[in-house]
C-alpha cells in the first residue's frame, strides 16, 4: 500500500445512465480484455469488485492498494478510485454496482454521507466519515462464497427468469453480510482454539493455492509453507475452509471450468486440460458433484435457458 497525489479531473458515472434494466443494479466478469475503470472516477452509487484471477493495482483517493485473487472492495458513493490492471492478461474480476435503496430503504443515509446507518450489514463496512475500509483479502471458505453468489448473480441477470429481481437481491444481501463479516473479523484480535498462531502461515498457504490450483499441486508442499505437519495442516485446513485440502482444490478448478464453458467456445478436453485435470473422466465426475451436471449438460443448459 502507497500513497501518491494525483490532479487528474474525475469523472462522474451515474445511476440513471449505467442501470438500464428494471433495476437499479448490474453486475459483469470483467477480464484483461474489455477491463473498465480505468480512468479516474466516481459513481453515485455501491461498487463491489472481487478478483477472481491475478492482480491489479487499486487506486482509492491517495493510496494505492495491490489486489489478487481473493481480494474484494467495496465503494460508497462519491469516492474517487482507478483500476491499474499492471499488464496481467489473466486478470478477471467479478463486478456488481447498486443504488442504496434496492437493497434497504434505510440504506439512502449512506448515499447521502450520514452517520446513522440502519442496515445492520452494512454499518461495519463504512467508517462514520463514509470512506470505505479499503480492501479485504478473502480465503477459505469466505472466498468460496462471493464466488458462488457472484456467478449465481451474474447468471440471473443475464437471462432475466421471472422474478430474477428477488434472488438477486438476495445474493446481494448474503454478500454483504460475508463481507460485514470479514471486515469485523479482520479487525478482531479475538483468538479460536489456538489457531491464531497458524493463521498467518495458513493464509500463506492458501493464498498459494488460490493462485496455483491448476497446477500439479502436492499436499507436502503446501504443509511446508504453512510449516505444519500434515496432521495439523490438515485440521487447520478444514477449520479455515471447510474443506479438505482435495475438495478445496476440486471446488476452485470446477468454478474455472464453469468460466471457461460459460465464456469460451474450447472443447471439454482443453478445459479440463486448463483446469488442471489429466483425466477427463475423473473431471467429469468432480464437476457433476460440484454441480448436479457433467461438463457438456451444463454447457447444454446454458445455451436453452
Amino acid at each position: 500500500m502507497s500513497r501518491t497525489k494525483d490532479t487528474k479531473p474525475v469523472r462522474l458515472n451515474k445511476a440513471e445512465i449505467q442501470f438500464t434494466k428494471a433495476i437499479p443494479y448490474k453486475v459483469y466478469l470483467l477480464d484483461y480484455g474489455n477491463m473498465s475503470g480505468t480512468a479516474y472516477h466516481t459513481h453515485d452509487y455501491v461498487q463491489i469488485w472481487y478478483v477472481i484471477d491475478g492482480k491489479c493495482g487499486h487506486k482509492v483517493e491517495d493510496t494505492i492498494y495491490g489486489l489478487t485473487k481473493g481480494s474484494l472492495f467495496i465503494l460508497p458513493p462519491y469516492v474517487s478510485h482507478v483500476i491499474q490492471p499492471l499488464g496481467e492478461t489473466n486478470l478477471k474480476i467479478f463486478g456488481c454496482e447498486f443504488s442504496p435503496s434496492f437493497v434497504d430503504e434505510t440504506m439512502r443515509s449512506i448515499a447521502s454521507g450520514h452517520s446513522g446507518f440502519d442496515a445492520k450489514y452494512m454499518k461495519p463496512i463504512f467508517t462514520v466519515t463514509n470512506v470505505l475500509q479499503p480492501n479485504l483479502n478473502l480465503t477459505g471458505q469466505a472466498m468460496l462464497e462471493v464466488e458462488s453468489l457472484f456467478t449465481q448473480m451474474l447468471k440471473e441477470y443475464t437471462f432475466e427468469r421471472k422474478y430474477y429481481e428477488f434472488n438477486i437481491k438476495t445474493d446481494l444481501i448474503k454478500l454483504l453480510v460475508i463481507i460485514a463479516r470479514e471486515n469485523v473479523d479482520n479487525r478482531s484480535s479475538l483468538t479460536n482454539n489456538g489457531f491464531d498462531s497458524y493463521k498467518e502461515n495458513m493464509n500463506k498457504a492458501i493464498g498459494y493455492i488460490n493462485n496455483h490450483y491448476s497446477d500439479k499441486i502436492y499436499v507436502d508442499d503446501i504443509c511446508k509453507i504453512a510449516a505444519m505437519s500434515k496432521t495439523y495442516f490438515s485440521h487447520y485446513f478444514k477449520q479455515s475452509t471447510g474443506k479438505t485440502f482435495t475438495e478445496y482444490i476440486n471446488h476452485l478448478r470446477v468454478r474455472k471450468a464453469m468460466v471457461l464453458l460459460t465464456e469460451t467456445q474450447d472443447s471439454i478436453l482443453e478445459i479440463c486440460n486448463s483446469c488442471g485435470y489429466h483425466d477427463n473422466t475423473y473431471f467429469s465426475r468432480v464437476f457433476k458433484k460440484e454441480t448436479g451436471l457433467s461438463p457438456g449438460q451444463y454447457r447444454r443448459k446454458l445455451m436453452h435457458d
